[in-house]
């Protein structure tokens, strides 16, 4: 017999999902209710909007173990195991996958820094490397337990096929070191529990393995407007990333995952100072635009990073000459 869905459900859901993909009042319901395209016959109890693969799994595992009936909503989109067509319970709505466009805000931040450096001439001699790839469905596509050797002969399980970022970002930061970098500065939209930590349009998050490093991040972040918040690199991090079958497993789940997703990319920052900066909650801004949020965070891609990068390679410019 299945349950209806309680106030700590949704607590749980809001925190896989995000407070606001979580909806439960009439009004945001009725769009969702006598759907025939799932067989859905009454109104659901909640909808929740999901923007990626693991949050479809942590959905479906939540309800499983709650005994909540899951109905999937969203053409195009594969669920397994769990999702069934029933009377009500959890809707699970893909209407946001388009948003996914803002995961390569990182690489386009690193484009945009490389060509306004370009323009100012600075006296730097500055390498940007943006590592791509399309992380899709096919018959060649990696699953849930293969083992991948990165460029340095680590070997990674992959526990979560949506944490690919880190994935090519390790190779990416493994090639770094042929260029013998006074410092290594990476960006990307890694982790939506660094959202969780800062909220949207707020901060990025910092990691680093350089005091002096970070420092420069830091003074650069408060000087432009785009603010960044440092976080902890514990050793402990890198046992919830331990593997049976590989060095690494490239996730170590969703508590913690913003220290677990840093101390794995730093397995791979080898021979140079280093900093990670974690722009998951900045990339990309829904709010409408007010007149009181600054330029670069009104609504659409927000470039953020740019302004960030360019302001520390200016300060190192001039520290250098």
């Amino acid at each position: 017999m299945y349950r209806p869905v309680s106030a700590k459900v949704v607590t749980a859901l809001r925190q896989i999902v995000g407070e606001g993909d979580v909806l439960f009042d009439k009004e945001a319901l009725e769009p969702y209710s006598h759907d025939e395209t799932v067989g859905l016959r009454a109104e659901p109890e909640v909808v929740v909007r999901v923007t990626s693969a693991q949050q479809v799994s942590d959905v479906l595992k939540l309800a499983q173990a709650q005994r909540i009936p899951v109905t999937p909503r969203g053409a195009g989109y594969g669920l397994s195991g769990g999702a069934v067509p029933v009377q009500a319970g959890i809707v699970l709505s893909t209407e946001k996958m388009d948003r996914m466009r803002g995961d390569m805000g990182g690489g386009a931040a690193v484009l945009a820094t490389m060509y306004a450096i370009g323009q100012l001439d600075l006296s730097l001699h500055v390498v940007g490397l943006v590592p791509a790839t399309e992380n899709m469905p096919s018959g060649q596509a990696y699953k849930p337990g293969d083992v991948l050797e990165a460029m340095n002969g680590k070997t990674i399980e992959v526990i979560s096929t949506d944490a690919e970022g880190r994935l090519i970002l390790a190779d990416a930061l493994a090639y770094a070191a042929r260029f013998e970098p006074g410092a290594v500065v990476d960006l990307a939209t890694l982790t939506g529990a660094c959202v969780v930590a800062l909220g949207r349009g707020v901060a990025a998050g910092l990691f680093g393995t350089d005091e002096d490093l970070l420092a420069r991040l830091q003074a650069a972040g408060e000087a432009s407007g785009e603010r960044l918040w440092p976080m902890p690199l514990y050793d402990d991090y890198l046992d919830k990333i331990e593997s049976l079958t590989a060095d690494l497993a490239n996730s170590g789940g969703r508590d913690g995952g913003v220290g677990t997703s840093a101390m794995f990319l730093k397995q791979f920052a080898e021979g140079y100072p280093w900093a990670h900066i974690d722009i998951a909650g900045m990339a990309f801004e829904e709010r409408p635009n007010t007149p009181k949020r600054p330029p670069h965070l009104q609504k659409g891609g927000t470039g953020f990073g740019v302004r960030l990068l360019v302001q520390f390679l200016r300060e190192w410019a001039a520290q250098s000459g």
